[in-house]
């Protein structure tokens, strides 16, 4: 019982000393880019350079800067830019947002006004090109998205719902497009249960598609955040 214990406890210190290793580092500078901690200021001469919460990062000019956070995202600094740790994190939830607008809103209004196009697409039909970015770049200076509301995304989730309903001869593609789509707009509603019940639905029935794949990692995403 005690070495069972002791295992135990040894995992869990694993598992909290690896996440206390995971955080911001600057992946990627050019020309001067220094940061201040501890009121000392150090040139980045290194790569990766590891990010602690008191510090401050100051880009000078013609130079920028690449942050890259722990789960996977990345913000450019550009030029003469001084932003602090807190600063970065608003940063990076801007960014969250506005990848989702640019990914998944533009989605759910083109699948809304193709409505009486997919009402007459065939099971042989192509599906509509999906976009391919990996990440959006997110400037500091970029003016600020204004996001749909969430009463506005519940209603395009029933939309798309009624969508499927209706159309009984559309393609597997278009199909798990729309249910992933509504996966998203559950999870920006924070309503991960039912986002995490369709992403199990679009891998048992449509592992084939290319949003099979994407919901095996969105579901990952979501267990690994729990």
């Amino acid at each position: 019982m005690i070495k069972k214990s002791f295992i135990l406890l040894f995992i869990l210190l694993i598992i909290l000393l690896s996440t206390n290793l995971m955080a911001e580092e600057i992946s990627f500078y050019a020309g001067e880019v220094k940061v201040e901690r501890d009121n000392k200021i150090f040139n980045v001469k290194t790569l990766p350079f590891e990010l602690k919460v008191e510090d401050k990062i100051i880009v000078d000019k013609d130079s920028r800067a690449e942050i890259t956070f722990p789960s996977g995202n990345v913000i450019i600094l550009a030029e003469e830019t001084n932003i602090n740790w807190n600063e970065l994190q608003l940063m990076n939830a801007e960014q969250k947002q506005s990848a989702w607008y640019e990914n998944i809103w533009t989605t759910v209004e083109r699948l809304t006004t193709r409505r009486s196009e997919l009402e007459q697409e065939t099971s042989t039909a192509t599906a509509a090109v999906r976009g391919d970015e990996d990440y959006i770049e997110l400037y500091w200076k970029e003016d600020k998205i204004e996001l749909p509301t969430d009463e506005k995304i519940l209603q395009s989730i029933s939309i798309l719902e009624e969508m499927l309903v209706e159309n009984e001869k559309l393609n597997d593609e278009t199909i798990s497009e729309i249910k992933y789509t509504i996966a998203q707009c559950y999870i920006q509603v924070e309503d991960i249960e039912n986002a995490k019940n369709i992403l199990n639905e679009i891998i048992i029935k449509y592992p084939d598609t290319d949003y099979g794949e994407d919901a095996k990692k969105q579901l990952e995403l979501l267990e690994t955040a729990q």
